[in-house]
């Protein structure tokens, strides 16, 4: 399932993410991203499987060309589920040469408040 709420993106998974599925995913990101310069992810992984390796490569060269401005997951935190997660996100910071800032919180409301804090901080509006 995917939404947008201005500059945030929510998606959440269900099973393994496919090569096919993460490039329709990102190209609704890349369209936030090019219409206001910015965009957040918000990933539900309750459900999720990972990604296949070769979904991760992709999302791995993506993220070469691409930023995001930020990512918060919420959802299966049990060890597995998040090493697999972790792995999609250690690629991704390989191939950049700037950290994501990536965010587990425990809900979406957690998420979203998250999400707010770090636009602040890129708007300038903190202390």
């Amino acid at each position: 399932m995917l939404r947008t709420r201005d500059d945030t993106f929510f998606l959440t998974c269900h099973g393994q993410m496919s090569r096919d599925e993460a490039i329709c995913v990102h190209a609704e990101i890349e369209a936030i991203l090019r219409r206001l310069g910015r965009v957040y992810v918000i990933v539900d992984v309750r459900d999720s499987a990972g990604a296949t390796p070769e979904c991760r490569r992709w999302i791995g060269e993506w993220n070469e060309r691409h930023r995001a401005t930020g990512v918060a997951i919420y959802g299966n935190t049990s060890a597995a589920a998040r090493s697999i997660i972790a792995m999609v996100f250690t690629v991704i910071r390989f191939c950049r040469k700037s950290s994501l800032p990536m965010m587990w919180v425990k809900n979406e409301a957690e998420a979203i408040a998250w999400v707010a804090a770090e636009r602040t901080k890129i708007d300038g509006l903190s202390p």
